[in-house]
């Protein structure tokens, strides 16, 4: 009888494992709609659907394999998972689909020049949205090569995937040439939500001035046209709407601020331009300034510039203009004879009027720069400016950008100049007004961590939700804080939750991770606080290590991590056993779930553990008597390795090991392991797990070496360790 009703309950079970859905795909998204499809031989299925931290509700039932959700929310993440019937165990893989995460994220993680994080990944970073209101973004990878030779440096373009909710390869756009990478405008960027085109503009140091295009949403980029004068050009702005271009720049010489447009489609040389008409005692030309271009709400351009006043040595106007009419320029404000170098504007319409913000010293105080100024009859006559307060004594600072929600309400964000070390916000900074008369200052974001603005361009729009999204240039000390940084605003349904943007090898960049090993992850919003296990998270009398500190865990393909350090942009955890593959790894603090970030799980990685010393990267190995090896004259307490001798080293990922448990016992690893020392390739005398993830190598430096530096490499199963670690030898 037993044996019968253990059988039932396994035909019972195999019925369902035939039924289940498997290979979950999302066919396509958009912010309307949502297409899934699957596979398998239910007779209905159940859709079900959460918002990222939330619960699974059921949202359709089908009796296809194929299902279109079109009542979904465009502005938060959702995860979808089908199940057979109404059995919830027979339950499909999930899905993640919709717009970028809330809070803070490296949207374009810099990466590694040798060992260093490379220092100018993001100048002068622009944003557009696109067709579903997610951000696309532009930016300069100045010498990439670190060769010293800027002419190489690279414009890339970065989109956003909703099916894959994650951020499209980045795609080099083209090799410009010589450029700023200061805080002039030098980069403008552009969509055309009916043609699916994007138009970006960059000058370089000769002054040229080019436009790229893309015809296919940012994929594939064509060099579309070149503007350049025997005096220069000067600051790119452009605009696309209904299949055109609208494209501004300060032209040298006598021409002045020129104004080009025509169909993007069509060939250069049938657009039109023209230059700003003549003003009295006002030069024709300012060098170094950018214009500002916009479209108001029945699409007419309008441009906002900056032109010398000739009858004052110090003094600059500004003007508003509407080049596609015979109207002359409107003057809106002027530096009071307070400022002949670089000023700064940025221009949006809200419905019909013009706003702008500009960066300019007028005379109505000595804290700073950044000015709100505002027409309220389409930009006929202006109101007196608007002085942005500063963050307590701090000046605020071009570079500078502005943005106004459907309601009216103004956002500017700017720089910070200068402190006496009492401003209570990091940078960039954020001045919001709801009668855009009084601002309020403070940073881009709740908590920048360890984000912080850098002398760049900034950027700030808000979405089709009247939520912020930021984006700005980041240079810290590791790459989870270096690139370029997106904050998105949460939407009023979701809360600000972890997310990853990495999972790295602890001992390297590299992005394979092998069971057992330890592991990094990167990102933002990962924690409330900073700090390694402790023996209180230990459980007395089990082998178990803690898999919570505070609140936060860790899951690799639904499997709980060993969490040994915590911190809000990087978490240290020893991945599970028995994974393989690519699977979703995702972080839970205070209870919200981070979007799935997918790691692939290979057999055997090594890396050894090292340690930094001067300009070296010393193996973290000893001497039998457990005293370090190292460099003396770099590290005091250390001592060279001797040719002869046996020392020990340590490794991480040398092959798949137990997780998530003390190891009480050397366990010995069976696979082949060579060690090479410079050229010469050694067999351990022992090879074994000792800790948890940590194995050990007992090694003979060989008796012939020389006295010097040698690289010091691991192998097993056709892997080897990184080359850049030296074992100093006597």
């Amino acid at each position: 009888m037993k044996t019968g009703l253990n059988f039932l309950i396994l035909s019972a079970a195999l019925s369902v494992w035939g039924q289940t859905p498997a290979g979950l795909t999302v066919k396509s998204a958009t912010s309307t709609q949502t297409q899934l499809t699957w596979t398998g031989t239910a007779p209905s299925y159940t859709v079900q659907r959460a918002l990222v931290g939330g619960p699974l509700v059921n949202i359709a039932t089908v009796t296809t394999t194929s299902y279109t959700d079109t009542t979904l929310d465009p502005y938060t993440q959702t995860i979808y998972q089908v199940i057979a019937g109404t059995n919830a165990a027979a339950a499909s893989n999930q899905v993640t689909v919709g717009p970028p995460p809330s809070g803070l994220s490296l949207a374009a993680t810099a990466p590694l020049i040798g060992n260093q994080v490379a220092q100018e990944y993001g100048p002068n970073v622009c944003m557009t949205l696109d067709g579903n209101g997610d951000p696309a973004f532009a930016f300069f990878f100045v010498d990439p090569l670190n060769n010293g030779d800027p002419k190489t440096t690279q414009l890339l373009f970065r989109s956003w995937n909703r099916a894959k909710a994650q951020w499209n390869p980045v795609v080099t756009v083209a090799t410009p040439g010589n450029v700023s990478s200061g805080s002039e405008n030098t980069l403008a960027i552009a969509y055309d939500s009916g043609t699916n085109a994007f138009a970006v503009a960059t000058q370089d140091l000769s002054t040229a001035i080019r436009i790229y295009m893309s015809a296919d949403g940012g994929v594939t980029w064509t060099l579309k046209s070149t503007f350049s004068t025997a005096s220069g050009t000067d600051g790119p702005a452009i605009a696309l709407g209904a299949g055109n271009i609208y494209f501004a720049y300060q032209a040298g010489g006598t021409d002045g601020l020129t104004y080009v447009t025509g169909k993007l489609s069509a060939d250069p040389a049938t657009w039109t331009s023209k230059t700003v008409p003549v003003i009295n005692n006002v030069g024709a030309s300012y060098p170094g300034t950018a214009p500002a271009i916009a479209l108001d709400n029945t699409g007419t351009p309008a441009i906002a510039f900056w032109a010398p006043d000739i009858t004052q040595s110090y003094n600059r106007i500004l003007f508003f203009w509407r080049p596609a009419g015979t109207t002359a320029p409107v003057q809106v404000t002027s530096t009071h004879n307070n400022q002949s170098d670089q000023v700064g504007v940025r221009m949006v319409f809200s419905k019909g009027n013009p706003r702008i913000g500009f960066a300019a010293y007028t005379g109505d105080s000595g804290s700073g720069e950044v000015h709100f100024v505002r027409s309220d009859d389409g930009g006929v006559t202006w109101l007196k400016p608007v002085l942005i307060p500063p963050d307590t004594d701090s000046t605020t600072d071009y570079p500078l950008d502005i943005a106004i929600d459907s309601q009216g309400n103004g956002a500017i964000l700017f720089n910070q100049n200068s402190s006496d070390g009492t401003a209570k916000c990091a940078v960039p900074k954020l001045a919001l007004s709801s009668d855009l008369v009084n601002w309020t200052t403070c940073q881009a974001a709740p908590s920048l961590g360890s984000f912080m603005g850098v002398s760049g361009a900034l950027q700030i729009v808000f979405g089709g939700n009247d939520k912020r999204i930021v984006f700005f240039q980041s240079l810290g000390d590791t790459q989870a804080s270096s690139g370029v940084v997106m904050y998105r605003e949460p939407p009023a349904n979701q809360p600000t939750g972890p997310v990853i943007s990495s999972v790295q090898d602890a001992e390297s960049s590299r992005t394979s991770v092998v069971p057992g090993e330890w592991v990094a992850l990167y990102g933002a919003n990962l924690a409330a606080t900073s700090r390694t296990w402790a023996g209180s998270d230990f459980v007395a009398g089990s082998n178990n290590l803690p898999t919570n500190l505070s609140g936060v865990s860790v899951q690799f393909n639904g499997l709980p991590a060993a969490v040994y350090y915590i911190s809000a942009t990087q978490i240290d955890v020893q991945v599970p056993t028995g994974i393989a593959g690519t699977v979703p790894v995702t972080v839970t603090n205070a209870g919200v779930v981070s979007t799935p970030f997918n790691a692939t799980v290979v057999a055997n990685a090594p890396t050894l553990f090292y340690y930094p010393g001067g300009s070296s990267l010393y193996p973290a190995a000893i001497h039998l008597d457990g005293t370090l090896i190292g460099d003396p004259a770099v590290i005091g307490s250390s001592k060279k390795a001797t040719a002869g001798e046996t020392i020990v080293l340590f490794v991480n990922g040398l092959a798949a090991s137990p997780g998530g448990t003390l190891i009480t016992a050397p366990i010995a690893y069976s696979g082949a392991v060579t060690v090479t020392i410079g050229t010469t390739a050694v067999t351990p005398s022992f090879v074994g797990l000792v800790a948890a993830g940590e194995y050990q190598i007992n090694v003979v430096v060989p008796s012939g070496l020389a006295s010097g530096n040698y690289p010091i490499t691991v192998s097993t199963a056709g892997q080897t360790s990184p080359s850049n670690i030296i074992l100093p030898v006597q």
